[in-house]
């Protein structure tokens, strides 16, 4: 009878330890609450304040039940608001609830990867990491959900605008789930990664590479026009070098080399169709175009046929524009800022 009721007791007590957690939905709703409101919830369930950093709009609550003497479960809630994202972290001890809240992702239709070896979940604008450490020699379990704010698709009007949508479930959630497909890109026969297609095989089609190629997140950096091959385009036949997005500097693939002459204001040296980087625009010319921010890739018509120009390890505009060379912008290389 004693054993019975010390085991009543203690489920009874692992029971009020969770009642007093929040569920997955809990910490994804709160991210979007006021600060008003994430202070009435959190407060109910038995928190108390431990802290408020009124410069960057951060609030943080322990746990506290004064019912419990002694082996009383750690628990905080923190939220923190800024620019473009809401944060809500929550820790606990007690790991069985650790483990409910990463079945309720699983449920909830969240994909899945690990980042540095732990869990890392995603779905639409939110993504959640769940992590564990050990804290004063006891496990100490973890979750922090972002909720980013994204563009509606009628804002994305650049190709620079695209930067903000830096995973593929931002993607998904901006332009919807059928027009991005995973994909992988082939650099060469050897080197590929893993990569997402926007709008693929279309004139709007973009190529994004990921950083993170588990998690499709993490933007290295997007790729428009040119002839890019990706496994999806396989059995595609038609060229969609010509694209229908433009940069905020100008530049557009299918631009003939005089028209980027004349909007750099300059002539610029060009890596030569030969070299490691065969007709790259150098990162280091002057002028109007800041080739640093925007990877320009040129292709010409007739420069093969005069093996000057092809061996040559940079060439300069000017002097293909002298020489009548039909050069163009093949593709765009829209990087991130580092």
């Amino acid at each position: 009878m004693k054993k019975l009721y010390a085991t009543s007791i203690i489920v009874l007590s692992f029971h009020m330890a969770l009642a007093q957690g929040f569920s997955m939905g809990d910490l994804v709703n709160l991210t979007s609450a006021t600060s008003n409101q994430f202070d009435n919830y959190v407060s109910k369930k038995g928190y108390r304040s431990a802290g408020l950093n009124a410069e960057s709009n951060s609030r943080a609550y322990t746990y506290f039940d004064k019912r419990a003497k002694e082996e009383q479960p750690d628990k905080q809630i923190f939220k923190h608001d800024k620019d473009d994202k809401a944060i809500v972290a929550y820790q606990t001890t007690v790991q069985a609830e650790f483990d409910r809240l990463c079945r309720q992702l699983q449920e909830d239709g969240y994909a899945f990867s690990r980042r540095d070896g732990e869990p890392f979940y995603q779905k639409g604008n939110i993504t959640i990491t769940a992590s564990t450490r050990m804290q004063e020699e006891k496990p100490v379990y973890s979750f922090t959900v972002e909720k980013k704010t994204l563009p509606a698709a009628r804002d994305v009007v650049f190709a620079e605008d695209l930067l903000q949508l830096s995973s593929h479930e931002y993607l998904a959630a901006v332009f919807g789930r059928n027009n991005v497909r995973k994909d992988v890109f082939y650099f060469s026969e050897d080197e590929v990664n893993s990569c997402s297609v926007l709008f693929p095989n279309t004139g709007n089609q973009v190529i994004f590479i990921w950083k993170d190629e588990a998690g499709k997140r993490e933007l290295d950096f997007l790729l428009i026009g040119g002839h890019l091959r990706t496994a999806g385009s396989a059995s595609y036949h038609q060229q969609v070098e010509l694209s229908n997005w433009r940069s905020k500097q100008g530049i557009r693939t299918g631009m003939t080399l005089q028209e980027l002459q004349d909007l750099n204001g300059e002539p610029f040296v060009i890596h030569g169709w030969d070299s490691d980087r065969p007709g790259v625009v150098a990162e280091n010319n002057k002028g109007q175009v800041d080739f640093k921010k925007l990877g320009v890739v040129l292709n010409c018509l007739d420069c093969n046929a005069d093996r000057y120009y092809s061996n040559s390890s940079t060439l300069n505009s000017a002097n293909l524009l002298a020489k009548g060379r039909r050069v163009y912008v093949s593709t765009l290389v829209v990087l991130p800022p580092r």
